[in-house]
């Protein structure tokens, strides 16, 4: 399988790799630096939200708003915001009406995708 510029498409444990290695690099700034100094919930959701897709796991909200490292109430208002602008889409659990689910758009996807290729590069990509 190759992408739209003919070279071979990255497989799902790579990306998978990155975008956890990525978020655990986010993490430990944390460990330095005030959390909050460089809070961004929206990034974090995206790329949680990603990383679940490609492994095809089901998120309820609140773990995504653990996810996004903010006040839940925080994390709430941007996920709303990322509802909003059609990058995370909400399913609600038909096994417990109090539980909603999200996901990522599948134009998100693609764009989380192309720009952590294009950011860490693809080298390894297709191993």
């Amino acid at each position: 399988m190759e992408d739209r510029k003919g070279t071979p498409a990255p497989n799902h444990g790579t990306l998978i790799a990155l975008a956890k290695h990525y978020l655990a690099q986010r993490r430990q700034r944390d460990r330095y630096f005030p959390g909050t100094l460089f809070a961004d919930p929206a990034w974090d959701v995206l790329l949680d939200l990603y990383v679940a897709g490609l492994e095809n796991r089901r998120v309820s909200v609140s773990n995504v708003c653990l996810a996004a490292a903010v006040p839940t109430t925080t994390a709430l208002r941007w996920i709303g915001l990322l509802e909003e602008e059609g990058l995370v889409q909400r399913f609600d659990d038909p096994g417990d009406r109090r539980r909603a689910y999200l996901q990522l758009a599948p134009h998100a996807s693609n764009s989380v995708r192309d720009w952590l290729l294009n950011t860490f590069g693809s080298a390894g990509a297709t191993q």
